[in-house]
């Protein structure tokens, strides 16, 4: 860990949550405000014009009276405002959270502040019906599926469906998250493998999606959250033999780079594969080159047709 890092880590664990809250808002006006305004200024005029679907309209709603999140929902402030109780595991030296009866495990680089805020993000990301849940809709991990994780992180989806599986596959390359991953899945070992690299082709902290498929067979079931690579991914992904690719699902993201939803889904379908988006948008303000509409698509899911 960095010395900068070090001393930010510092002073999160002196000051009080409401301090470090507001200090947080003030950083988030400053950086985004004027991208929020934008979003404002241009949902109204649609909304002047009839032109806005019921979740435009509460992302309207919210960001004009509740603050600035990626995901403007009244779920989602809830989830963001509430008390979340972080453990500490004295035998791994590992903080952790509860999530659906399991221990979901957090690195020591992240201060607790921090660890608390990435937390109850994710347990908005994936609440029912939100945009950026996996479980939305009928396509969804089955019993006897062989499931890629690519961009783990933290595990949280790897750790929803690990009951419901045959096998799960966990590719993160942030070393960060290797050791809570372990201490995540350490009683499910049978089932589970964590490969502490990028997906990607190239060598040294790259494997293949050829690797993988050599070394695992008949993966069904692949979410995809890799920062804006999944369009290259796809593209690999669509050389492979088409006979490894037929009983083959997809959860895609789609709103780290502007024109990702369309150029995925068509992707997809040119891939043979039958599309469906998640409900909702992402104001994804972390990329410097947001444009009108400004709101993206969050999910798409690849399946063939039954």
């Amino acid at each position: 860990m960095t010395l900068h890092k070090r001393i930010k880590k510092l002073y999160k664990s002196i000051l009080p949550e409401k301090v470090l809250d507001k200090i947080g808002f003030i950083q988030n006006k400053r950086k985004y405000g004027a991208l929020q305004a934008q979003l404002i200024a241009y949902l109204s005029a649609q909304n002047a014009k009839k032109m806005l679907d019921a979740d435009q309209k509460e992302i309207l709603r919210n960001l004009n009276t509740k603050g600035l999140t990626p995901f403007p929902y009244d779920f989602y402030y809830n989830i963001i405002n509430q008390d979340v109780v972080m453990h500490w595991d004295k035998d791994q030296r590992l903080p952790y959270f509860i999530f659906e009866g399991k221990k979901l495990y957090f690195p020591t680089e992240i201060s607790a502040y921090d660890a608390k805020k990435l937390f109850k993000s994710l347990i908005g990301e994936q609440a029912p019906g939100s945009p950026h849940c996996y479980f939305n809709g009928v396509h969804v991990p089955k019993s006897s599926d062989i499931v890629l994780d690519l961009g783990a992180a933290e595990g949280i989806f790897g750790l929803s469906v690990i009951d419901q599986v045959k096998k799960l596959i966990l590719v993160e390359g942030d070393g960060m998250w290797q050791k809570p991953l372990q201490a995540t899945f350490a009683a499910y070992k049978h089932k589970v493998d964590i490969i502490n690299k990028y997906v990607g082709s190239g060598d040294g902290d790259f494997i293949s999606i050829t690797k993988l498929y050599q070394d695992y067979g008949d993966i069904s079931y692949i979410k995809m959250d890799i920062e804006g690579a999944e369009l290259d991914m796809l593209s690999q992904i669509s050389t492979l033999s088409t006979s490894l690719l037929h009983n083959l699902t997809l959860s895609v993201c789609t709103y780290h780079n502007q024109e990702d939803a369309v150029m995925i889904k068509g992707k997809l379908e040119e891939m043979g594969f039958e599309t469906e988006f998640s409900n909702g948008y992402v104001f994804f303000y972390y990329d410097g080159n947001m444009t009108k509409p400004f709101l993206r698509k969050v999910l798409v899911k690849g399946y063939r047709a039954e």
